[in-house]
């Protein structure tokens, strides 16, 4: 349900499940069938990558993918062959990286924007939505009306190899909306997408200027989490289902009603 306006457009609140799907039904008419979702449990959180977040920016990527190779190799029952499947291996178990998740799926973006965290807990949450071809034409021009994929050899994305990127002294290029396979199975249950950074910081929300066009987000109160979170529960979606390891079954099992 619309409030109050900002930027020149309606905020827009979810309460519910029902308030959620209606809004992006209106989004979807603006926009087309292809939207990305992330959720925030803070509504100040920047869409930046872990790696470029005040706290990591002293860390030196190439330091860190060399020492994960090294002490990853042996550990692994198949070792990536290429940079990108380094960069995503990375990503999966937590390592600072240049990549920011996405979901295809508004509810799981909706989980992260209500997980119970006791810093959060008493903030409102948001949900963002991208129009990951729109902001691509912004970044990268009217010719890239696509989502370009990891596993194509494309010149375009190889600039954005952490190999790449240092050393270059030129102008940064934009974040890009990318598609990769879903090799690892919390990958796959996330159904998830990224956007990928190369030198500059600046939060996806800002680069253009018009962000409107590619980004917008839904407020989650803070006194409708516990609510969505029931919700989403009973609709099983929970962190076991998201996170299918198995180190989390028995924090989901301990849960569940003798």
């Amino acid at each position: 349900m619309p409030s109050k306006k900002k930027a020149g457009q309606a905020e827009v609140t979810v309460t519910s499940i029902d308030s959620l799907v209606d809004s992006i039904e209106k989004l979807r008419r603006e926009w087309g069938d292809t939207i990305w979702y992330r959720g925030h449990a803070a509504t100040n959180w920047s869409l930046i990558p872990t790696l470029m977040r005040p706290d990591h920016l002293s860390r030196n990527e190439m330091t860190l993918l060399t020492r994960f190779k090294q002490y990853a190799y042996p550990l692994l029952p198949r070792a990536p062959q290429f940079e990108w499947e380094w960069l995503f291996l990375m990503q999966h178990y937590g390592v600072p990286t240049r990549l920011l998740d996405w979901s295809e799926s508004p509810l799981v973006a909706l989980y992260f924007a209500v997980e119970a965290r006791q810093a959060t807990e008493n903030v409102d949450g948001v949900i963002w939505c991208l129009c990951p071809r729109e902001m691509n034409r912004i970044s990268a021009g009217p010719a890239l009306d696509h989502l370009p994929s990891f596993s194509d050899s494309s010149s375009l994305l190889d600039a954005y190899l952490p190999s790449r990127v240092v050393g270059v002294t030129s102008a940064s290029q934009k974040p890009l909306a990318i598609v990769a396979p879903r090799q690892f199975a919390r990958l796959s249950a996330q159904q998830g997408v990224f956007t990928i950074f190369h030198r500059n910081a600046a939060s996806v929300d800002q680069i253009g200027p018009e962000p409107q066009r590619y980004a917008r987000k839904f407020i989650v109160p803070r006194n409708a989490k516990k609510k969505l979170r029931d919700r989403l529960a009973f609709l099983a979606l929970t962190h076991l289902s998201l996170f299918p390891d198995v180190e989390n079954v028995w924090s989901h099992v301990k849960g569940m009603p003798s």
